[in-house]
């Protein structure tokens, strides 16, 4: 009887609170992880905000210098992405900066507030790829870096951690057909 009472009392009112608390997976395992990948993603696509990677002005081509240092690093490049970088991205440095810059930007903007993050995720671990093939000649510390950022941001697509604290459990509600979420 109470929890016919309590039913029609509350209706949905408490469906957030207690469906996050039965929750059956361990989501709210990676809610720290995703904040924690959000955030770093956020402020390094502000620092290239800040140093003018938006900049039209084909004089500043910072993406086309810091390719230029990593490819002159002592190591080598795999022969396939040394091409993809003189052929296509350093030609084009100036709309590829602008894509990483605004890429990392959303990237760690959706992941804060868990929009979309099967989304985010498996486009921050595309871009964290990029930097571990035009990085992990260099050093280990390097490759290490992005190669637990890729796997980080892999976990947090395959989980669907926007599910647990964040936008993506009402639009999972609203939307239960898309796997978006």
């Amino acid at each position: 009887m109470a929890k016919k009472e309590q039913q029609s009392q509350g209706g949905k009112a408490g469906s957030f609170w207690s469906s996050i608390l039965k929750e059956k997976t361990s989501l709210g395992l990676f809610v720290l992880l995703r904040l924690f990948i959000g955030y770093s993603f956020l402020m390094a696509g502000w620092g290239k905000y800040q140093s003018d990677w938006l900049n039209p002005s084909p004089a500043v081509e910072p993406l086309a210098a810091t390719l230029q240092k990593f490819m002159a690093s002592p190591g080598a490049l795999p022969g396939w992405y040394h091409d993809l970088l003189t052929e296509v991205v350093i030609p084009n440095a100036h709309l590829f900066g602008i894509l990483i810059c605004l890429g990392e930007i959303l990237v760690g903007a959706f992941l804060i507030i868990g929009l979309c993050t099967r989304l985010a995720g498996l486009l921050g671990a595309f871009l964290c790829l990029n930097y571990l093939f035009a990085t992990a000649h260099i050093t280990i510390a390097f490759k290490l870096e992005n190669e637990a950022f890729v796997l980080s941001c892999l976990l947090i697509m395959l989980a669907g951690a926007g599910r647990a604290w964040g936008a993506d459990w009402f639009l999972r509600r609203a939307f239960p057909k898309i796997p978006l979420w």
